[in-house]
């Protein structure tokens, strides 16, 4: 098993706990058979976020952000695990407290966490770019494994099982 450190900017984890994926509820029986064979195994709570919350309460650049990526996945790199079905870690406890600095709360705890099977990627990508030409190379780029920033910002897109150890900050 593999060990990484995750922000737990929801504040979902808990000890012991064993995340994995879910099939929703999909209201909407037109729907319910395209997320089916898009998501047959299911997805993340962060690939729910994105896929079945109101998109008004999301910020669009990241929503676009996340199609246009898993899309160019889908394309270019099938065998690279789908970041809605993925769960969120660093490769060590510098990297998470960098990123609670960033992007969380001083609150949000960070737990230590196992997995077997997961990806590295440079999070600095996840961005539109000036153009969508831009924003496709962008996401070539990421699942590739590739980065263009002198200081990339390594994360793990974990695929579940992963089971949360202990609480480490």
């Amino acid at each position: 098993m593999n060990i990484f450190y995750s922000v737990d900017r929801k504040s979902l984890l808990k000890e012991n706990h064993v995340v994995e994926l879910f099939k929703p509820n999909i209201s909407v029986p037109l729907l319910k058979p395209h997320f089916d064979e898009m998501f047959p195994e299911g997805i993340s709570s962060f690939g729910a976020r994105f896929l079945l919350e109101d998109k008004d309460k999301l910020d669009s650049s990241s929503s676009r952000i996340e199609m246009v990526f898993e899309f160019v996945r889908r394309l270019n790199f099938p065998n690279r695990p789908s970041r809605l079905q993925s769960f969120y870690a660093s490769m060590n406890i510098d990297d998470s407290i960098s990123f609670r600095e960033k992007h969380g709360k001083p609150t949000d705890t960070i737990w230590k966490v196992v997995c077997e099977k997961y990806f590295v990627a440079d999070y600095n990508l996840l961005n539109t770019g000036p153009t969508n030409l831009a924003l496709s190379y962008l996401a070539k780029t990421y699942w590739s494994g590739g980065s263009i920033d002198q200081t990339p910002f390594w994360e793990a897109l974990l695929i579940p099982p992963v089971t949360v150890l202990e609480r480490v900050a």
